[in-house]
């Protein structure tokens, strides 16, 4: 691929940007947590029960959003409730799975269900 010619004034405005570029500070790890889909999704359901209902939930992260951002993550509530429905479903049709439990004497039982990643202990 052939190399663009970039002259002296080109070279001092791109300069220009990129000290512009470098002053802006970093987004705390919190925030660019937040700013993800799944981190938007994760924190909603860490909050959600400290909230009268899932929309009032919803409507403080989103306002957390657009204040760090200047633009939602989602336009209303229902767009979001669509996306989480969906990671529910997907997210569950994923964990069902057959579990191995293996008690005394060798006896193997088959527990068919949906599993937490984090609720599997192998005994």
């Amino acid at each position: 691929m052939a190399k663009r010619r970039i002259n002296d004034a080109q070279i001092t405005v791109r300069q220009r940007y990129e000290e512009e570029f470098s002053a802006i500070p970093p987004l705390s790890e919190d925030a660019r947590k937040l700013l993800s889909p799944a981190g938007f999704l994760y924190t909603f359901l860490k909050i959600r029960m400290l909230y009268q209902t899932y929309e009032d939930a919803y409507e403080m992260l989103e306002s957390q959003v657009e204040r760090i951002t200047g633009e939602r993550m989602y336009s209303e509530y229902s767009s979001f409730r669509i996306q989480y429905l969906r990671w529910k479903t997907k997210k569950t049709l994923t964990e069902v799975s057959a579990v191995l439990m293996f008690v005394e004497g060798n006896v193997v039982i088959f527990q068919i269900g949906s599993i937490h990643p984090l609720s599997l202990y192998l005994k």
